[in-house]
């Protein structure tokens, strides 16, 4: 089957994050505060010890990145459809934002930043950490003052809503009911235990490598376009 021309333009991209610091006593005493007044709204009846850990790495304020994972269309010799997957992780946060940033400059300007809860998560976060790090922002990444509405970056949650203002579907779900195969079962907690229990970097990669893979397959789906076989899933 053709695909449409601009199926090529997609760059697909998950995040994997982690709180600053494993445990909220350290932290200095005025990131504690400022990290209890930001667990009083999100968490009223749980004391801030307790709610750091598991919702400490979604805030940009109060996380950092550990591993980013992109995946790219191409055709094969034999004109079917490929999806080339490669993944940047390390503990510290400085090397995999410069990495990124040498990559994402690759890039034409046309390219189009595809993922799931992309808008509200993913690309935020990355422009904030990229900015606390002190690095520049690459231009698929330059954002700052832009409305919704002119940003081209496509967000298979938005696709999936069809105008529904409910919160979010999980890429898991979606993936359970489109028969998408996935090996993981969903664990909120799985990236902290990883990286601070295990300081197991390369299942960290896994774990994003396979986000992109499902996104890749959901937006086929939501394009009502035939899925990748399993042999044109490509990891680089």
């Amino acid at each position: 089957m053709k695909y449409p021309k601009d199926t090529k333009k997609l760059l697909f991209i998950d995040i994997e994050t982690v709180p600053v610091a494993e445990t909220f006593e350290e932290l200095t005493p005025t990131m504690q505060e400022f990290w209890r007044q930001k667990s009083s709204y999100i968490a009223v009846d749980q004391a801030p010890e307790l709610t750091f850990p598991s919702k400490a790495g979604i805030y940009a304020e109060f996380g950092k990145i550990t591993a980013v994972a992109f995946g790219f269309f191409r055709e094969n010799e034999n004109y079917e459809l490929q999806l080339r997957i490669k993944s940047i992780s390390h503990p510290n946060e400085k090397i995999v934002l410069e990495e990124l940033t040498e990559i994402l400059t690759k890039f034409k300007s046309d390219t189009v930043l595809i993922g799931h809860h992309i808008r509200e998560f993913d690309l935020p976060f990355l422009c904030r950490r990229m900015l606390v790090n002190s690095f520049p922002l690459p231009h698929l990444l330059d954002l700052q003052g832009q409305k919704p509405w002119k940003i081209r970056h496509l967000d298979t949650v938005d696709m999936w809503k069809f105008g529904d203002m409910k919160k979010f579907t999980p890429l898991t779900l979606l993936a359970e009911i489109f028969d998408i195969h996935i090996d993981e079962v969903p664990d909120k907690n799985l990236i902290y235990k990883l990286y601070y229990q295990e300081q197991n970097q390369a299942k960290i990669a896994e774990h994003a490598q396979t986000n992109v893979m499902l996104t890749a397959q959901l937006y086929l789906c939501l394009q009502s376009l035939p899925r990748l076989k399993s042999e044109n899933i490509i990891i680089l």
